[in-house]
């Protein structure tokens, strides 16, 4: 942090508020050898750590980018979605006999941030229990026999960083 102005308790200063995420003024609440620790917000009349003021500008415009990309992540996701093949006999039986020795609780819940292999059994929300048929070589997707048929799903996607 800083060094800030020596201040005393009780004096007004502009800070950010944790709580109300803005702005505005606050009495300071703790010193420490010159620097403000706490102050007590005047609008919200919490005690929070001292945070200089922020650009609010530079915020939105921040929060702006963020959904931006958020929103052309999804986009693209949307584009990546392939629908299941017809349900044949054949599939059905793989997969009930695949299945039959497996109980959901051993299966491993899909996220499309981790990674799986072939030969593992995964647990999707919408689909049930599948198996992992085939994965691409670059692990960004794999093929996963469900009940319905193949489905192909994401997998090793990395996380959005705040």
């Amino acid at each position: 942090m800083p060094p800030q102005k020596t201040a005393a308790l009780g004096d007004i200063v502009e800070v950010y508020c944790t709580r109300c995420r803005l702005n505005l003024d606050a009495n300071v609440a703790a010193v420490l050898n010159g620097d403000i620790l706490k102050v007590h917000c005047r609008t919200c009349g919490n005690f929070v750590p001292f945070k200089p003021p922020v650009d609010m500008q530079k915020k939105k415009d921040d929060a702006l980018k963020k959904l931006l990309a958020l929103q052309e992540k999804k986009r693209k996701g949307a584009a990546k979605v392939v629908t299941a093949q017809p349900d044949t006999p054949v599939a059905r039986n793989r997969w009930a006999d695949l299945t039959e020795a497996i109980d959901s609780r051993s299966a491993r819940p899909y996220d499309r941030h981790r990674s799986f292999k072939v030969g593992d059994f995964v647990l999707h929300k919408g689909k049930g229990i599948g198996y992992v048929e085939s994965c691409d070589p670059g692990g960004g997707t794999m093929v996963v026999l469900f009940k319905d048929g193949l489905e192909q799903l994401t997998q090793n996607e990395p996380r959005q960083e705040d």
